[in-house]
């Protein structure tokens, strides 16, 4: 089976051909069949993502480029969210939360929501 898929891959690049399945694999990975959040697997994404030791500033400039918001919960708390996917009257929300000690993270913490009218 490995052989097969090698020479598919290898035909497709040799004849000119390009793909990119990432967006789709990340995807799948990360959502469940139903289209909602697998918290699991968002979970163990931004622990690896962001490992304790990982500047704050980090998670700010991932955030901003994923058109996220963060504030500053408390002395040690710092929240980014993100809205997914939303309609008329309708949002679905991931937030990261991250404890924080002089600039730097020391653990991280995920959960998903919605937001309805």
């Amino acid at each position: 089976m490995r052989l097969i898929a090698s020479a598919i891959v290898m035909g497709a690049l040799l004849s000119g051909c390009a793909f990119d399945h990432r967006k789709d694999f990340a995807y799948s990975l990360l959502f469940k069949s139903d289209g909602f959040e697998n918290d699991k697997a968002f979970s163990a994404a931004v622990a690896a993502r962001f490992p304790p030791g990982t500047p704050v500033s980090e998670l700010r400039s991932f955030a901003a480029a994923a058109q996220g918001e963060c504030w500053s919960k408390d002395p040690d708390g710092f929240v980014c969210e993100f809205a997914t996917r939303g309609q008329y009257c309708t949002a679905r929300l991931v937030r990261i939360t991250a404890t924080v000690e002089a600039g730097i993270i020391k653990s991280t913490g995920f959960m998903s929501g919605g937001l309805g009218c």
